[in-house]
């Protein structure tokens, strides 16, 4: 070999060295500081998940309590009314389908009374108890 070879080559060896003194150390600190705040990022954003579903859960969890109180009210309401309408079954069918009319959020609603409650279940009763759909009629 020839001097400017060698020169050369002491050249390239020493370019290598400081590549691999310098550059992939610093490369490496790069990739190691994107990956931490990566996790770092990925950590926030699932508790920041965590608590967003907390809360909704939570305002769900309200509504319900809110719809079922509305719900025992008007039912409570709907017993002292019926208290008074005892044996009086047409007028109270007609309260229970006025309130039920009057409240959307109710769907449904029904009143009953023990057999021989009043003496009039005969009376309340349709000829065969069964209307032309085939349903159950007592008013």
């Amino acid at each position: 070999m020839t001097t400017g070879q060698r020169a050369r080559a002491l050249t390239h060896r020493l370019l290598f060295r400081m590549s691999a003194a310098t550059i992939l150390p610093a490369a490496a600190v790069l990739v190691a500081i994107v990956a931490v705040n990566a996790w770092r990022k990925h950590g926030a954003m699932v508790d920041g998940a965590r608590e967003q579903l907390a809360l909704r859960a939570q305002s769900l969890a309200n509504w319900v309590e809110s719809r079922n109180a509305e719900g025992v009210e008007t039912a409570r309401v709907l017993a002292v009314a019926q208290s008074r309408l005892f044996g009086r079954r047409e007028d109270a069918s007609a309260r229970v389908r006025a309130l039920l009319e009057e409240t959307p959020s109710i769907t449904g609603m029904c009143t009953g009374y023990d057999p021989g409650a009043d003496g009039n279940d005969a009376a309340a009763v349709p000829e065969g108890g069964v209307g032309p759909a085939g349903r159950l009629l007592v008013c």
